[in-house]
């Protein structure tokens, strides 16, 4: 290889460098830096999904727990089936 490379002309050898350098940044951002940046972007969406979804579920919670709902009264017969506790 390397003499190969000697036996080049010196605009050849530029050449090559150049191309050397071109595939390499080119490895390095496919391989390394756009997984890492749509990774970044697909985690930041996860976030504010979650974020909505956790709003939206203290909401629920706040509508659930508020004084006076008739929603946690307590099943007054156990020895009622389950579909009948269900319903109630």
């Amino acid at each position: 290889m390397s003499e190969w490379l000697e036996d080049l002309q010196p605009r050849e050898k530029v050449l090559v460098s150049l191309a050397t350098v071109f595939i390499v940044f080119a490895i390095i951002y496919f391989l390394m830096w756009q997984p890492y940046v749509s990774g970044k972007k697909q985690l930041t969406s996860s976030i504010e999904t979650q974020q909505r979804v956790l709003a939206e579920l203290q909401q629920l919670k706040g509508r659930v727990s508020a004084p006076g709902s008739d929603q946690s009264a307590p099943v007054a017969n156990r020895n009622e089936s389950l579909v009948v506790v269900v319903d109630t």
